[in-house]
Parts: structure tokens; sequence; C-alpha cells
């Protein structure tokens, strides 16, 4: 966090009227899964990932928040592609998501989702393939209280425009915990 949310205590953070918080975080995704680098699809990508991020929220008013984040993706590299003694390397995928959040109540929340990708063209030894990214998604998420500790949440995300790679819908339903 560098601007506008402080540590606080569950009763510090419910009576807060903070109104910006600028904050940045760093997702490191480790080469795992499995790989053989004698086959051409895999579970795993024998290589490393990083995506630092920067995100806003503002709220707007007593019940509508807004979420931009902006980050990117950051790859190494494949020494042992397909069929084995091949190099792939991918460019930086930027990453932009915007969430609009209407808070029913200090517990229950909805909101609409908005994320676009683009870049990430791959080379295999330094020959690009034609696969650089430029895909949005849009989706929808509802957090219903169950009791003050505990929420279920669920959402819903489709691709809007897709260039290059899977086109698909999620659904999801989380159940989620607050131990303090």
């Amino acid at each position: 966090m560098f601007l506008g949310a402080p540590a606080a205590t569950v009763e510090e953070f419910a009576k807060s009227s903070i109104q910006t918080v600028l904050g940045a975080s760093l997702t490191v995704t480790a080469p795992t899964g499995q790989f053989f680098s004698d086959k051409l699809i895999n579970l795993g990508t024998n290589r490393w990932s990083f995506k630092p991020e920067i995100g806003l929220s503002y709220l707007v008013t007593k019940q509508w928040y807004i979420d931009l984040y902006a980050g990117v993706w950051f790859f190494t590299v494949n020494n042992s592609f397909f069929p084995g003694n091949n190099v792939r390397s991918q460019d930086p995928l930027l990453t932009f998501q915007t969430h609009v959040s209407y808070n029913i109540n200090p517990l229950m929340w909805a909101a609409i989702d908005f994320t676009y990708y683009t870049g990430g063209q791959s080379s295999v030894n330094d020959i690009y393939n034609d696969d650089r990214q430029n895909n949005s998604r849009v989706g929808a998420t509802f957090n219903f209280p169950i009791s003050r500790q505990s929420a279920i949440k669920l959402a819903y995300s489709t691709g809007a425009v897709i260039r290059i790679g899977g086109n698909f819908s999620t659904i999801s339903v989380a159940w989620q915990m607050v131990f303090f």
C-alpha cells in the first residue's frame, strides 16, 4: 500500500472513510506442473513468470467503488522446448482490469468486471509466432454474506473480444472466511 489504507483493526476499518487507495503487488509463478521436453503439449511451462501490478481503488459514493489495475507479465525463457532443444520465449503481456462495485450493505456487494490483455507474442528460436494477444473479458461478481466472518462469492466471466487463445466462459463459487 502506498496511499490511503494503513493497517487497521476490523473496528477501525469499518469506521474509516478512506476514499482513495493506491497499492502494488507482485505475483510469481514457479515452473511447476509436469513438463516433458519431447512433448508439444504439457501441463507445465518450464519457466518462471512475474507480474508486478499497481492498483487504484476509489470510493465514488458510500455505495459505489471503482477499482483500476495495471500490470505486466514477464516470462523467463524455456530452453528445453519441443522437441527438447528449442528455445521458446515470450514478450511481456500487459494487463488492465476495471471493477465497478456497488455495496448493497457493509457485507454484501456486486460488481461488473472488465479485463484487457495485450502483447505476449511468443517465439521459438527467435522466429515469432502469430499469437500476439489482444483479448478482453467481461464478467460479474456477487458477494453474499453468511455471517460476519464468512461469505459466498459467485462470479461469471466470458470472452468479449478474443484474437488469440481460448474463448471460454467461467463460473466460480468461493467460500470466504475472515479469521480475526
